[in-house]
């Protein structure tokens, strides 16, 4: 079962260095990957739609509304990376994201979202994969002072993510070809 140290561990291991066996030890390698740990996962939740941290909630909205411009603001949840849609059916409504809040003229919104997920075993082996190995990029210069190490490992990284993303990507329908007026005439 994966975790944050085995992750880092892994990464340390992928640039030529030794592993960790906890955060606190003390010494430069374990303080970091402690160090980069939360950047570089929030960036690694974000660069893809990871099935393992989307969540779906239902915001209320906030009891102070827009000055103008919109009827209604509902705060943003704090462990929001990235909003992937803000309706039950994934059709777009007129909105503005501002600050730490959506802006709307509906009374509900339906938030589809990426979540700061810290419970790495949840996530799926794709994830852990790709996180590895952004580690092993992130520390690779650091750690070796290594150009050309630290250049194999961000294309390393490159070549992982499109790979995990193909395969992550088919663990669900497709949505397919929405009815609209031009397709429904091209149709014909």
């Amino acid at each position: 079962m994966a975790s944050k140290v085995s992750i880092c561990s892994n990464a340390l291991l992928m640039v030529g260095d030794n592993p960790i066996s906890d955060f606190s030890e003390g010494n430069d390698r374990a303080t970091l990957v402690s160090n980069l740990w939360e950047t570089v996962k929030d960036d690694m939740i974000r660069a893809y739609n990871w099935s393992s941290c989307i969540k779906r909630v239902q915001l209320s909205a906030s009891n102070t509304a827009p000055v103008f411009g919109f009827s209604y603001a509902f705060n943003i949840p704090g462990d929001c990376l990235r909003i992937l849609s803000i309706d039950p059916y994934e059709y777009p409504y007129e909105h503005k994201v501002e600050g730490t809040q959506i802006l709307t003229n509906c009374n509900i919104v339906y938030l589809r979202y990426l979540f700061r997920n810290d419970v790495v075993p949840s996530w799926d082996a794709g994830l852990v994969d790709v996180m590895t190995t952004a580690m092993a990029a992130a520390i690779a210069y650091p750690i070796t002072k290594s150009l050309d190490l630290k250049a194999a490992m961000d294309k390393q990284l490159f070549v992982k993510l499109r790979g995990v993303r193909a395969v992550d990507s088919q663990q669900s329908t497709h949505p397919g070809i929405l009815s609209s007026p031009l397709t429904e005439c091209r149709g014909s």
